[in-house]
């Protein structure tokens, strides 16, 4: 991480206390490396309530990655506990996994 500013807090959990939905806000400037091939990329990802990173694993939906989001409605829902989705909006997602293959 070259930069974190952010701050978030839990708005809903599941009835077992897992979470369920956070809101964050605040700057964080990250690098990404695969540390196989030594690749790497620099991401900001600005506070304008619509750029955010999720991994997501082989359980959840579109699968497993490291997702870079820029634009506005995208979310990350925790649909169950242990099962979460990107669900879509305006703009781009990055898988940066296959970005630094």
């Amino acid at each position: 991480m070259l930069g974190d500013q952010e701050r978030h807090r839990t708005t809903a959990t599941f009835p077992d206390g897992s979470l369920r939905v956070q809101e964050f806000t605040g700057r964080l400037v990250v690098e990404y490396t695969n540390e196989a091939t030594g690749a790497s990329a620099v991401r900001n990802l600005p506070d304008d309530g619509g750029h955010f990173a999720a991994g997501l694993h082989p359980r959840d939906d579109p699968g497993p990655g490291f997702y870079g989001v820029d634009g506005h409605g995208w979310q990350v829902r925790s649909v169950a506990a242990g099962h979460r989705t990107l669900v879509s909006g305006e703009g781009t997602v990055e898988d940066v996994c296959q970005t630094l293959s």
